[in-house]
């Protein structure tokens, strides 16, 4: 029983060591992963809409280290307007 004590306390003296160099690297590691998970879940979502008719697929472009990875749109249209928007012409825009 000794033992499983010790185990447990060594486990949570691990998981107290890593939480606290997560905590004092938070701004940097958990900022990257956050925008990192936002950027992939909005390309699933276009990627989804992609493979519908009247929709094109994404190119995709080489980005420098140097420069700010982006999104270019042009003569979009959000997916809901083809269900909801029943008034005529309708104008694409760019992004």
């Amino acid at each position: 029983e000794r033992a499983i004590d010790i185990k447990n306390e060594c486990k949570t003296d691990g998981m107290k060591l890593v939480f606290n160099r997560f905590d004092k690297m938070r701004s940097v590691v958990w900022m990257a992963a956050t925008h990192a998970t936002a950027m992939l879940d909005a390309f699933g979502s276009l990627a989804q809409i992609a493979v519908q008719p009247g929709f094109s697929r994404p190119q995709i472009m080489d980005c420098p280290p140097s420069a700010k990875p982006g999104v270019a749109i042009a003569q979009g249209r959000h997916p809901c307007l083809s269900s909801t928007y029943s008034a005529g012409d309708f104008i694409p825009n760019d992004l």
